[in-house]
């Protein structure tokens, strides 16, 4: 499906700002044979290079597997990440999505660590963005997802955000397969960082954001993948809308 971005006829007024911005992103790869240990934030593509205090960390943790599991984030100040969504895709290649966000406190977190509800994963790859001058307390106003099995192209579907002034969307799609190492790409979604993690089952996600102010409804298109599509992959995907301060 081809993505559908349509503002709302104030936001194409050009007056308004957000209050949202991008801080920056980052990808991160882990085996889950390994033991957890916290590894250094280290931003780029944005306004810092690390977060600052109540910057929100948005994580989507992509992991294939025959079974199900869920993946943890923690920071080294703010502890344990808040859960938006687990989802689970059962195919010949399997697929778990993760999506987790924290809030930086007084003292900014300067390191993450994964953490699992299994020893059964074979690995995971994840995307990591921060933003600043989300609502500390509900970041995602709206929230929805979506999974497939016989793909690997993840397809996140669309979300109203007119009823948010200022708000921002963000769309992230996690998949399984079998190969070497791939990427997926986005059309439409600014800020998009993708990486895989080959394994047994090999992950896939990816990650980006629709900027505000003004937006309507937000359809990021269904994403393309860098290797070959197989029926016997999944995918899962999120959306969410990110609501200002």
């Amino acid at each position: 499906m081809a993505g559908l971005i349509m503002p709302w006829s104030a936001g194409m007024l050009g007056g308004a700002t957000s209050g949202i911005s991008f801080v920056g992103s980052m990808l991160y790869s882990q085996s889950y044979y390994s033991a957890a240990t916290f590894f250094d934030i280290s931003l780029t593509g944005g306004s810092d290079s690390t977060p600052a205090a109540g910057d929100i960390i948005i994580v989507s943790v992509s992991s294939a597997d025959t079974v199900t599991f869920t993946t943890g984030m923690q920071g080294n100040q703010q502890g344990a990440f808040n859960v938006v969504t687990h989802q689970y895709v059962n195919d010949t290649y399997d697929t778990n999505l993760d999506v987790l966000w924290g809030v930086c406190g007084a003292t900014p977190d300067t390191q993450l660590k994964l953490s699992y509800s299994t020893s059964g994963g074979k690995g995971g790859a994840s995307t990591i963005h921060v933003f600043r001058g989300v609502d500390p307390t509900t970041p995602f106003a709206l929230t929805t997802t979506d999974t497939r099995s016989n793909t690997v192209l993840a397809d996140p579907i669309s979300l109203d955000a007119s009823a948010y002034t200022g708000a921002w969307v963000y769309a992230s799609g996690a998949g399984a397969y079998s190969g070497s190492a791939a990427t997926y790409s986005s059309s439409d979604l600014t800020g998009f960082i993708s990486t895989s993690y080959l394994s047994a089952e090999d992950s896939v996600v990816g990650a980006g954001y629709v900027e505000g102010p003004g937006l309507g409804v937000v359809n990021p298109a269904e994403f393309t993948f860098s290797a070959s599509n197989s029926s016997q992959y999944s995918c899962a995907a999120f959306t969410g809308v990110l609501k200002p301060a």
